[in-house]
């Protein structure tokens, strides 16, 4: 008898077992996918932030555009990835390279949504750089319009250090205000 208990518990404990090492792998294979997802968005920010050469290769005066280029396919494969790229993206924020930045301002646009609120907002309010704010700004319009977003928007036409800013930040009111919410 004690030995048919003793079986018993040893057969209860399989599916919990089973279960458990299915877990832990699909924990693993978890933190694979995030990092994957971190390198091909790290790889897609540097790819667009670097400047496009528009002189000619024998001339001896060097010419940039100072425009950003995305590739359609590296959009659709961020657009893909959706909010889990969003830490990816939020290391390259408030970055000493306002271009860097603002690419991954951009990015966090095109996945829109609630995930990239907060860090859009962050950089309205911490950059140091007004044409960060600005993007910050205009990118907003892919999440929802919130209190939080509202005030930020109202702050931001009110106090900004730069005119263009402020100007923008007016002109977004109109999408989301206390009064439109």
């Amino acid at each position: 008898m004690r030995y048919a208990k003793g079986i018993s518990r040893i057969l209860a404990l399989i599916p919990i077992l089973a279960l458990c090492s299915i877990c832990t792998a699909q924990s693993a294979h978890d933190q694979r996918a995030s990092e994957k997802i971190a390198a091909q968005v790290e790889s897609i920010v540097h790819r667009a932030a670097t400047p496009l050469d528009l002189s000619d290769p024998s001339s001896p005066v060097q010419i940039s555009s100072s425009q950003i280029f995305f590739e359609p396919k590296d959009i659709a494969e961020v657009r893909s990835y959706g909010p889990e790229a969003v830490p990816a993206l939020t290391k390259f924020l408030l970055n000493k390279n306002t271009r860097v930045e603002r690419v991954a301002i951009r990015l966090l646009g095109v996945i829109g949504g609630p995930a990239v609120t907060g860090p859009l907002l962050e950089v309205l309010e911490k950059s140091t750089s007004a044409l960060s704010r600005n993007e910050a700004l205009l990118n907003l319009k892919q999440s929802p319009c919130t209190k939080a977003v509202a005030h930020a928007i109202f702050r931001a036409a009110k106090n900004d250090a730069d005119a263009t800013v402020r100007e923008q930040a007016q002109a977004e009111l109109s999408w989301c205000s206390d009064e439109t919410r």
